[in-house]
Formats: structure tokens, C-alpha cells, sequence
């Protein structure tokens, strides 16, 4: 027994300890306190035990390349500098220095290790056959099934009545003529294109199967983007460079707020993907890989449908249109850059006169915060900050700007590709700082898909087989917890919904619906499709926006009350009103009935 515990080795003992220690730190910082949360904070423990246990660490952090030495520390402090940021502006609390000091201390050695594993630099780690093996098998299989997994929960889970603010004012306005419908969104923050499809697509579902609820068609056009792009995905690994760059592609569906809006009824999967197959054709044409008129045509046609789709879709195809021309500036393909251009203005030219005006009346109709540091660091976490996504982004970009260098590549248009998210943010927050609040995190979501193929890209030049695997790994982990996040949180708020809508669409015909509460108004008028009475001030637009099912009052009278029997009052539950017996209670909404 006492040669047992002599052979302990307690210096490997020690540093494993301290090293779960600060992964439950750094897990605590990073996961949000949700259900969801719990449940994979645990489960990332669980492979993180395992992990550090099958390790030498001795080895490992012994085994570092002295080359890579300071440039692991620099992005391990850079890492940690964030998660603490991120933590103190999410937290709503005052976190002292001196608590966030020690909370950088204690996250920093997992973090440190975790980039020193999927960078690759310690000499232990670059002969671990064992893992890399496993890690092959998993590149064969993981990004095809996680990416067509991910489509199929969009379909799956498209059957929901689940709806916010955003989405029943989509619906709203699709219930509308098509020339009421462009009209009205001249009036809006959007341009009409997504709306104008939306339309067709419903209508023309619900010409042969009239039954199916508009919001489930609504909920199912947002992931057909995604299910075209899958398709694309899949139809290009012809060579091992195409193979690795559809992997990851197919593995940046399921990361996180990917999914999320490829199910919401906005427009932001479609602007996604068209933003995506411009930059990916610029890209083309960029490094010579196409040549002629018909790569410039599409270019253009693919750009303007993008910004008929999501005006901040403009920057993106500016900042491509600007690489391209000082890139041509002195070839033939000049003159076709400066006709596509054209092409791309002058279809744009019927619908400016309307931007402008959209921007002069902007702030009357829109509620984002003003710019500030925690506006920021929101927008950075909202993009990169989920389950250590940054752990791929940040030294991924890294490596391959110096693998470009090395080989003499011009990096310009790729380097690009990463920056055009936090180019949308800048320039949103600025026009925010200087004139009316303007930007929303989630407008990031635009551009993400450029993000990724320009990861994809830095991937391809790390000639390192092993460094490619694990990237592919890591997000292969990434995106399995994404999809379990979203279908867990999607059934939790598909079945909450149900219950909600069943009662109200057992109710007679007759029966009037009344509410004094404006978001269970419009999604009844809406999401529902019932006529509903919202005794409340909503203003002449959004009046005309839900005009078709939704009636509103200032006030609501007692004789108006009496004229309107049969009556089912709606409203959102308190304490007050579980007093009440005459009440029942589902899912947070309070019904009443007045007969």
C-alpha cells in the first residue's frame, strides 16, 4: 500500500486538479445560466475529465515548440481578456476588479492548454496517433451528418407555433396585396424582397394544401436557404481542398445563431446565403480561379438581390465590389468589373429614393440601444462567443495570415472575408454613435457565413494535416451542442405554444377575443389567424400592418364589453390573477370567459 502511494505521481496529480479547477472557471464564465446551460456545462465536464485524465500533462506543457510559445500565450490572454469582458457586461451585476482578476487567473491555464492543443504546438500532441486516428474518422462522417442534421431539425421543428414581435409583424404584412405589401415596407427598416417570396411561397403552398397554418410555412421558407446551400455543400468535394472547405461550411451550419434564424420568419437566412455565394464568386474571380462575363453577371444579379434583401447586405457587396476593382485596376477584367457595378446600380435605382427616406425617419420606428461597450462585447459573443467558438476563429486567422505570408499569397480578400462581420458591427455602431441607433447584434448573422469560408480558406493553407482535423473536431463538438441547445429549446417552446394556441382555436367562431396585451394581440391576429380586439395605442402603422385580423381600441368600455359577448379575455399572467377562479392559466397566458 505504501509503495502505491509512493508511486503516485503527485506533480502530474496536482496539475490535472488544478487544471479541472480551472476548466469549471472557465465553463462557469462561458456558459450562460440557463437550462440549456446546466445541462452542457455538465456534459462538457464530463469529455473534459476524460480528456484531462487520458493526458500527460507533464508532457504536454513540457513539450511545447519554443517557437510557438509566445504566440499561444498571446492568444490564450487575448481569449481571456474577453471572457471576462463578456461576463462582466452580461452579468447585470458590479463585478469588482479584484474578482474578475481572479476569475482571469483561474480560467487562464484551461484556456491555455485548450489553444495549445488545437493549435497544435506542443511536440507530445503532434504524436498522439491515437487521438488523430480517432479524430479521422470522425472528419469522414461528423460535417455530413451534423450539417444535413441541421436542416432537418429546421423542417422538423418548423412546425411550431412559437412567434415573437419580429415574426408577427412579418405575417402581418404578408396578409396584405402584394402592392400594399411593397408599399408598407417602404415604410419599414427592410427592403421588400424576402417579404414579396414569403408571400408567393405561402400562398402558393396553401393554394394545394390550404390547411397548413401560414406560420408553419413561414417558419419552413427561412431554412430552405440553408437546405440549397447543404445541397451546394454537398455537390462540391471533388478535390481534397473542396472536401475540407465543404466540411467546414457544412459544420458552420450548426453553429450557434446559424440555426436560430434559419427558422425565424426574418430574412436573415436568406441575406446569409446570398451574401455568401457573392462573396465565395468575388472570391473566384479575385484569385483568377474564373474568368469571363458570366462569373460578373452572376456576381451582380446574386449582390442586388442581397441588398433588396437586408440593407446592411450593402456594405458587404461595397467592401467585395472594392477588392475587386483595385485588384482588376490595372487588367482587362476592369471594364467588366465597372459593368457588373453598373448593372448592380442601376437595378438598385428604384428603390433608393426609398432608402433614403427609410433613414431619415429610421429612429421613429426602431428601439436599438446606442452604442456602447456592452453593445459590443454583445455582438462579439453573439458571433464567436457560444461554447468557445472563438477557440476556432481567433488562432485559425492567426496562423493562416502567416502561412499566407510564408507561401507570398495575397491575403487581402480572404482577411477580408473575417472582417466583414465586425465591419458591419463598426460601421452600425457608428452611424448609432454619431446619428439614431441603427445596429442589431444579430445583423452580424449577415455576414457569418463569409466568416467561415474565409476560416475555411486559412485551413486549407495549414498544410498540417493534424492542425486541420482538429479544427474540424472542435467544431464537430461546437456543432453537436448547438443542435441539442436548439431542439431542446425549440420543443420547450413548441409544446409551450400548443398548449396556448389549442385553447384558443377550440373556441367558437363567434366567439370575440379580446386583449389588452399588444404581443399576445398580434400573434392571435397573426401567428393564429383570429380575429382579435386589442384594447391598447399601437400607433397608425403598425394598425395598418396587423389591419386584417387585429381591431384596436384606445379604450375598451363596459358596454362595448357587453355588446362584443361571447367574450375570451386574454392576458399575461400575475399573481393577481391566479386569485382569480374564474381564470385559467396555461403557459404564462390567463383566460377569461364572459358569456
Amino acid at each position: 500500500m505504501r509503495e502505491k502511494w509512493l508511486s503516485v505521481n503527485w506533480r502530474e496529480l496536482i496539475i490535472k486538479t488544478l487544471m479541472m479547477l480551472s476548466y469549471v472557471s472557465w465553463i462557469y464564465l462561458a456558459i450562460p445560466a440557463s437550462e440549456n446551460g446546466k445541462i452542457v456545462g455538465c456534459g462538457l465536464l464530463i469529455i473534459i475529465f476524460f480528456f484531462v485524465i487520458k493526458m500527460s500533462m507533464s508532457e504536454y506543457l513540457d513539450g511545447i515548440v519554443n517557437k510557438g510559445k509566445k504566440t499561444v500565450f498571446f492568444i490564450s490572454i487575448i481569449i481571456a481578456l474577453y471572457y471576462i469582458g463578456t461576463y462582466y457586461y452580461q452579468s447585470g451585476e458590479g463585478v469588482s476588479v479584484r474578482r474578475m482578476s481572479g476569475m482571469a487567473v483561474l480560467e487562464f491555464p484551461a484556456i491555455y492548454l485548450s489553444v495549445l492543443y488545437f493549435t497544435g504546438n506542443g511536440k507530445k500532441m503532434k504524436k498522439d496517433e491515437k487521438i488523430r486516428r480517432i479524430f479521422e474518422k470522425g472528419q469522414q462522417v461528423l460535417p455530413k451528418c451534423l450539417g444535413i442534421t441541421a436542416v432537418l431539425l429546421l423542417v422538423i421543428y418548423s412546425a411550431s407555433y412559437s412567434i415573437w414581435f419580429d415574426e408577427t409583424f412579418t405575417i402581418g404584412l404578408i396578409q396584405h396585396s402584394y402592392k400594399e405589401l411593397i408599399y408598407l415596407t417602404g415604410r419599414d427598416v427592410h427592403p421588400p424582397l424576402y417579404y414579396i417570396l414569403l408571400k408567393g411561397f405561402t400562398e402558393s403552398i396553401q393554394f394545394v394544401l390550404p390547411q397548413v397554418p401560414t406560420i408553419y410555412l413561414a417558419r419552413l421558407f427561412s431554412g430552405i436557404p440553408y437546405a440549397f446551400l447543404l445541397i451546394f455543400l454537398l455537390s462540391m468535394r471533388k478535390t481534397i481542398e473542396d472536401r475540407l472547405i465543404s466540411d467546414i461550411m457544412l459544420l458552420a451550419l450548426c453553429m450557434p445563431n446559424f440555426m436560430d434564424y434559419g427558422i425565424e420568419v426574418r430574412m436573415y437566412s436568406l441575406a446569409l446565403v446570398l451574401i455568401f455565394f457573392a462573396y465565395m464568386t468575388g472570391y473566384r474571380i479575385y484569385y483568377g480561379y474564373v474568368q469571363g462575363w458570366k462569373q460578373w453577371i452572376i456576381l451582380a444579379i446574386v449582390s442586388l438581390l442581397s441588398i433588396y434583401t437586408h440593407y446592411y447586405c450593402g456594405i458587404c457587396v461595397i467592401a467585395i465590389y472594392a477588392f475587386l476593382f483595385f485588384k482588376k485596376l490595372k487588367t482587362g477584367e476592369l471594364i467588366r468589373c465597372l459593368i457588373s457595378g453598373s448593372i448592380l446600380v442601376i437595378g438598385y435605382l428604384p428603390w433608393l429614393s426609398i432608402l433614403f427616406t427609410t433613414l431619415t425617419s429610421v429612429s421613429e420606428r426602431t428601439w436599438p440601444e446606442a452604442v456602447s461597450f456592452k453593445t459590443i462585447f454583445e455582438s462579439v459573443w453573439f458571433l464567436v462567443g457560444y461554447y468557445g467558438t472563438i477557440i476556432i476563429v481567433f488562432p485559425t486567422v492567426l496562423w493562416g495570415i502567416a502561412a499566407f505570408r510564408k507561401s507570398k499569397k495575397d491575403n487581402a480578400y480572404v482577411l477580408m472575408g473575417v472582417l466583414l462581420p465586425f465591419l458591419l458591427m463598426g460601421l452600425g455602431e457608428l452611424v448609432s454613435a454619431l446619428y439614431t441607433p441603427v445596429w442589431q447584434k444579430r445583423y452580424m448573422v449577415i455576414a457569418a457565413g463569409c466568416m467561415w469560408f474565409a476560416v475555411a480558406q486559412y485551413v486549407k493553407e495549414l498544410k498540417s494535416q493534424g492542425y486541420q482535423i482538429r479544427i474540424i473536431s472542435f467544431m464537430a463538438v461546437v456543432g453537436l451542442i448547438d443542435l441539442f441547445v436548439f431542439a431542446r429549446h425549440e420543443q420547450v417552446d413548441k409544446t409551450a405554444a400548443a398548449a396556448v394556441v389549442k385553447e384558443i382555436l377550440i373556441e367558437n367562431p363567434d366567439t370575440t377575443i379580446l386583449t389588452y396585451d399588444t404581443e399576445i394581440a398580434y400573434s392571435v391576429s397573426t401567428a393564429m389567424n383570429r380575429k382579435c380586439i386589442l384594447g391598447a395605442q399601437i400607433g397608425p402603422y403598425l394598425e395598418t400592418i396587423y389591419s386584417k385580423n387585429l381591431e384596436v381600441h384606445s379604450e375598451v368600455s363596459e358596454e362595448m364589453l357587453q355588446k362584443m359577448k361571447p367574450v375570451l379575455i386574454l392576458m399575461k399572467d400575475t399573481e393577481d390573477i391566479q386569485e382569480d377562479s374564474d381564470i385559467k392559466v396555461i403557459n404564462g397566458v390567463a383566460f377569461k370567459k364572459l358569456r
